[in-house]
């Protein structure tokens, strides 16, 4: 059955269920034989997989010259408030030296 699973999920296109299946059926022993346990981590995990594709797809369409990280940003170079900055980045809206 799992010389035919994989192929076929691979042939439907969907990769992230395809990879996590192979994981899955790597670990079979450990694993309770819960259908709805498999497809919750199946799904899951192609819906990660098609989020970290999309991000890649965009960042190649936005044709950046170079990638870089928040870590490697010279703070020092530009006016940029750091603080600000890094509050937006982990996802708060409002600056922290306000409420």
């Amino acid at each position: 059955m799992a010389s035919k699973l994989i192929p076929a999920l691979k042939q439907l296109k969907l990769y992230g269920m395809a990879t996590a299946c192979e994981e899955l059926l790597g670990e079979r022993p450990r694993q309770t034989k819960d259908p709805v346990m498999w497809m919750e981590k199946l799904i899951e995990a192609e819906q990660v997989d098609r989020q970290v594709r999309s991000l890649n797809y965009q960042l190649r369409i936005a044709r950046f010259p170079i990638r870089r990280e928040l870590d490697s940003f010279e703070w020092a170079e530009s006016n940029v408030d750091q603080a600000t900055f890094e509050t937006l980045a982990e996802g708060h809206l409002s600056s922290p030296d306000r409420s």
